[in-house]
This record gives C-alpha cells, sequence and structure tokens, in this order.
C-alpha cells in the first residue's frame, strides 16, 4: 500500500504526471524502467506545459515523497524515528523548494 500512496503523491504534480505518462514502463518492463531513470526525461504534457525530471520543483516534490516513504517504513517496521530524526530526514534531503542532497 506505501507504494501506492507514494505514486499516488508524486502523479499529484502535474509535470511528474506527464512524465510518468508519456516515459514509464514499470509495469510492463521493470528492469528496463530502473536503467531508463538515468537519462533525461523530458516533454510537454497534455495542457501543452513543458517539463523535466530535473526542473528543481518537479526533483523537490519527488524527492519528498520518497522522504515521506523513508518515514512511514521506519514507523511501521521499527517503531519509527525520533522527532529529530524525522526531522533530519526531511531537511538533509530538501531545503525549501531547492534539493541540497
Amino acid at each position: 500500500m506505501l507504494g501506492v500512496l507514494i505514486r499516488s503523491l508524486q502523479n499529484m504534480y502535474p509535470q511528474l504526471g506527464a512524465g510518468v505518462q508519456d516515459h514509464s514502463i514499470l509495469l510492463r518492463e521493470p528492469l528496463q524502467r530502473v536503467a531508463r531513470s538515468v537519462y533525461p526525461i523530458m516533454g510537454v504534457d497534455s495542457a501543452g506545459r513543458r517539463y523535466h525530471a530535473l526542473d528543481p520543483d518537479t526533483f523537490y516534490w519527488a524527492h519528498a515523497t520518497f522522504c515521506l516513504l523513508i518515514l512511514k517504513v521506519a514507523e511501521y517496521f521499527c517503531g519509527g524515528l525520533t522527532e529529530a530524526k524525522s526531522a533530519s530526514c526531511s531537511t538533509s534531503t530538501c531545503s525549501g523548494t531547492r534539493c541540497t542532497a
């Protein structure tokens, strides 16, 4: 269920959803999908908006959902993280609207 939640949250961001719609082959060819993650994903969505996987806001949205996944997995399987570690997970990955790695 966590995977469904994370994918749903990711696809709520229009540019990320358009990239998934245009480029994702996860269900048909999962190994090839992982290999394709290293090349630029870009295009134009059905509303005429350009998208690019490395656009800072799109990149931030995707990584924010990954942070949520980490927090939920820790909660369900490890009893959760301390408040400080939870905050660290979020702030070490993303700050404001830009990822700092």
